[in-house]
This record gives structure tokens, sequence and C-alpha cells, in this order.
């Protein structure tokens, strides 16, 4: 188990000025009135707005998604309040041909569990190079951090891991989990900071010691080699492919981080990306950019306690920021990929600052509709809310009526979660970790569709997944959701790959769900 997930959780604000704060959940129920900036990401459209595009029906069998069209250029106009283009095109990653899947990917509803026996080609740990401890090494995965999807990876794509953080580990090495034919490969692909040394006599200084004194303390990197220092990176990263200006193999961008190292709460409004041109480069050849010289100014940025999250829109060549906040909504913020700034828009957004827990929440953008949706716990009830980014300047737009109650827990007191994902195949969103009958529904996951008229109900559906088979998204050793995963579909493999923790001694287990349909 982390030292972070026993350890009281801090208000992990990026910067210095918010160390070892008490957990924000205990301070919104004790002091409620603390006045709290939230800011949030963006939305837009008013409740009753329809869009002209009708939800379709799934298809009746697992045929592949049509071409992709070639995307629309992005915005030149300049910050603070770039227009998006008039009719906001995005071209998703599609799909193999029929009969390409990996052969680790099950049938059209159904679960596979991945482990070294079936599945798995190696451990992520076998990923720590000989100058870091490998069990401290897993901290980059399980404490408050998670994987972004990278279907520009090779053939079928695969999960870029970046994280560690406070309490956790200095580790800032990237991984990439490789989607191949027969298996999923952890590989190092960017070599971690020698903090201390480069030799096994540093592995527990490399892992745990106070390397403060070489953060550079306006950007959270190093001042040895420029990458930028392990982080917690909840939700917050995203992949730019080719089409919108990344590298042939994408780039992960990270424009905001908290918690970065293991002796340090502070972090940055500051942007790093690290591009990956080919698949094959050594991990050594690898390094990070500083996007911008510039940081935010955090005045006219406003409040951003952790957890973060973001989501990039490419019609808008925008990243929507949002971090968690105090009960009251704030206003829009992202940063514009051209003119390379952070922007406080004028719209009102997300209020998962009310969330049950402390890291719950999942936010998504959803092309189709040019909406961001945001899903977090109330109440231990799911809150559905969107916001349309088809505009320059969007603001909340609504929250979803659902068919049904969805429950994610036996109490708000316990609550945490954040297992929901677009499927563009069949133009759902993929739910899992619902409570039924008092106890966690894992033998199926819930689809909600999102009406032509926002305003309207969004139909719930159940999907029972396949006999015996189960999905296990809130994490059983500590028996609560693991709240700080990105929940994705990936296209090229037509499935959800989630991976909840990392061993740091026996074998990892990866869940493969692919949704009906498709």
């Amino acid at each position: 188990m982390s030292q972070d997930d026993t350890a009281p959780r801090r208000d992990l604000r990026v910067t210095d000025r918010a160390v070892d704060r008490p957990r924000r959940r205990v301070m919104r129920a004790a002091f409620f009135t603390l006045a709290v900036s939230q800011w949030m990401a963006a939305c837009g459209g008013n409740g009753s707005d329809a869009t002209a595009e009708a939800t379709p029906a799934p298809p009746a069998g697992p045929t592949p998604p049509s071409p992709p069209t070639s995307p629309s250029p992005p915005s030149s106009t300049p910050a603070p309040t770039p227009a998006p283009p008039p009719a906001p095109t995005f071209a998703p990653t599609p799909a193999p041909p029929a009969g390409s899947l990996p052969d680790w990917v099950p049938a059209a509803g159904q679960v596979r569990v991945l482990t070294r026996s079936s599945g798995l080609t190696n451990n992520f740990r076998d990923t720590c190079p000989v100058y870091y401890d490998a069990e401290n090494s897993v901290k980059v995965v399980n404490d408050f951090s998670t994987s972004f999807k990278n279907p520009y990876w090779g053939f079928y794509g695969g999960q870029v891991f970046f994280g560690g953080g406070h309490a956790g580990t200095n580790n800032n090495m990237v991984v990439v989990a490789e989607y191949g034919q027969t298996a999923i490969t952890f590989k190092r692909v960017c070599d971690p900071t020698p903090w201390f040394g480069s030799t096994a006599a540093f592995q527990t200084q490399n892992s745990t010691g106070d390397a403060n004194s070489k953060l550079n303390r306006t950007y959270y990197d190093s001042t040895i080699d420029g990458k930028p220092g392990s982080p917690h990176s909840y939700a917050s990263g995203d992949i730019i492919g080719p089409e919108h200006g990344g590298a042939a193999s994408g780039t992960y961008i990270q424009v905001i981080a908290a918690a970065v190292n293991h002796a340090n709460d502070g972090g940055a409004v500051a942007a790093h990306k690290i591009d990956f041109n080919d698949i094959t480069s050594s991990p050594s050849a690898r390094n990070w950019q500083r996007v911008t010289n510039i940081t935010a100014d955090e005045a006219s940025f406003g409040d951003w306690p952790a957890p973060l999250y973001t989501a990039f829109v490419p019609p808008q060549n925008r990243i929507y920021i949002t971090p968690n906040g105090p009960n009251v909504q704030g206003l829009v913020r992202w940063f514009d990929l051209s003119t390379r700034t952070w922007i406080r828009g004028n719209g009102t957004g997300f209020s998962n600052g009310e969330s049950d827990g402390f890291d719950s929440g999942i936010k998504f953008f959803v092309p189709s509709r040019n909406l961001l949706v945001f899903i977090y716990p109330l109440n231990a009830q799911l809150k559905v809310q969107w916001m349309d980014v088809s505009v320059a300047q969007p603001t909340l737009g609504g929250t979803a009526t659902l068919s049904q109650t969805l429950r994610v827990g036996s109490s708000a007191a316990s609550t945490n979660w954040s297992a929901a994902c677009w499927c563009p195949l069949t133009s759902r969103i993929i739910v899992a970790g619902v409570f039924a009958g008092g106890a966690m529904d894992n033998t199926a996951v819930y689809e909600i569709a999102i009406p032509s008229v926002l305003s309207t109900t969004w139909p719930v559906d159940r999907a029972p997944l396949g006999a015996g088979q189960t999905l296990v998204p809130p994490d059983t050793q500590l028996d609560r959701g693991v709240t700080w995963k990105k929940f994705f579909y990936d296209e090229k493999v037509r499935s959800i790959v989630y991976f909840p923790l990392a061993s740091p001694d026996g074998d990892d287990t990866v869940y493969v769900y692919r949704p009906r349909f498709t």
C-alpha cells in the first residue's frame, strides 16, 4: 500500500504557499465557509439548447468506424479568446480493419483479465532503471497518478505513465504500455533524473530523498537535466497527435502539475511536453521540453487546488483545466496551445468541488457533440454536467437528468469514483463501478446516451458482461474507488484497457473491457 494512500490527504496546490494543508474534504466539512476560488474547465450552451446531431442507435454488429475526415486547422486568432473554427471537426483515430485486433482483446461485451501468465509480457516495475528502487517505482502508477491514452504509439497504440510525487517517489521516468498483437509490454521510454547519482548505490536517495534543492522552483523541473519532477498526475495530462501538431508517435503534454517530488507539496502552472518521434529510440535519447518560459499569473488564473483534471479539445487547440474546489463554481480555464498561454474565460465552470471524497470525478471530450462532460459523485450518486466547447467563451451548460439513478458507493463519506469514458463507436458514455442493491455491480457496466436535446432525459442502460466475468474498477486493497485514474476507450483495440494498480512484488493485473456493439 502506498504511503500516500495511508497518509492524511492534503490540499496539494501547485505553489509553495500551500504546503501540508489538511484534506480538502475535511476542510469542507469543518470549515465550509473557507473561500477558495474554484476554477473550472470549459463549458457551454444552455440547458435547453439542442445540438443538430441525434444520438444514433448502437450498430447491429462489430462494424468498423468510417475512415476519419481531415480535421480543421486550429484557430490562429491570438489569446485570450481565440474563436474556434466555424464548424469544428475532429479526426478520430480509426480502429484497425475487422479481424486485425490483438489476440488479448475479448469479444464485444466481454472482459478479459491480463496477467504475466496471459497477456502481459512483464510487470510495470520491470521498467525501473538500476539507480532507482524497483518496488518504489510502482508509485509512478499508484500514488494519485494515472495513465494517458496514446493511440499514435505503434500499430495498436498504448498508454503513457507519468506520476508519483509527494510522499510517493521522485521517479520521473516515462513508461509506455505498448499494445502488441499477442501481449501488452511495459517499456521505459524516457529515463528518470539521477537526482543524487546514476548507480545502484543511490536507489533509495533517488527514490525518496529530498531533492527540492535540485528543482527549479518556478517551473518545477530538474536543474540537472530539465525534466519535470515526478508529480501526482491525477487526471492531468494529454496526448496530442501529429494531425494537431504533435509528434509522429504522439506528444504527451502536462500544462499544470501538483505535489511534485517526494518531499514536496508544491507544483506549478507551467507546461512541459515530451515528443515521441518514433517508438524505437532508447530512453536515454528522449527528453522533455519546457513548452513556454512563462508561467501563468496566479492572480489572474485563480485558485487551483488538486486534484487536477485536463481535457484536450482539438478544434479549439485548447487544453481545458479543472482543479478541485470548495463547493462553488469557478470560471472556465484553459491552456491555449497556439499562443502557449493560460487563460481564464468568462463562463461558469464545473461544480465538481462539491463532490464526495477528495479525488472523485472524470472529465472527457465528446468530439461529435463538441461537449466537455464532467461526471462526479454527489451524495453517492453520479452527477453529470456538460459544456458546449464549440464557442469561444464556453460556460456550464447544465446538469443531465438521467433515466435512472446511478449510485457509486454505500455512503457519501466513503465514495470515491472515476470510471467513465466516451465510446465513439456506440455513441455512449461507458460507466463502471455502479452500486445496485447496496453492493458493487461488477458484472455489468452502464451506458448513458446523450440526447439530441440536452435538457431532456439521458437514457441509461445496464450492459451485462459475459457469463462469470467481472470488471473491478475500485481499488479492492483500499476498499474504495481508484479515483485518480483516467478511464478511456481505445479506438484501435476497441476496448477500455484499465490498469488499477502496479504491484511492488507480485503480478500486475490489467482489465480489458470491449463495449457492446464494437
